[in-house]
């Protein structure tokens, strides 16, 4: 409906600071990403073959929403360690 296409970051290829993927045999070029990833979370998954890393300088325009929420995974929490952020530990059983 909007004409934005959802693509695995799996097969997304870097080149040249530019990133494409495939689409109908025709490579097409990733001009922005809608990002909605939770970093440590994407780390874990091995199952994931990536040919190039987010954090990687490309020529690409990152957006977010208005209506997305940002959130960090549980997982990173007790490891941000500012006055502006809660203080969490892990649940030790």
């Amino acid at each position: 409906m909007t004409g934005i296409e959802p693509v695995c970051i799996s097969r997304v290829t870097l080149r040249d600071k530019k990133l494409y993927y495939l689409k109908n045999g025709k490579e097409t070029q990733v001009k922005r990403i809608y990002n909605r990833v939770i970093f440590d979370e994407l780390l874990q998954r091995n199952d994931l073959q990536r040919q190039f890393n987010l954090t990687e300088d490309t020529d690409v325009e990152w957006v977010g929403h208005l209506n997305w929420f940002f959130r960090v995974s549980k997982y990173a929490m007790p490891f941000i360690k500012s006055e502006y952020a809660p203080q969490v530990t892990f649940l030790a059983r």
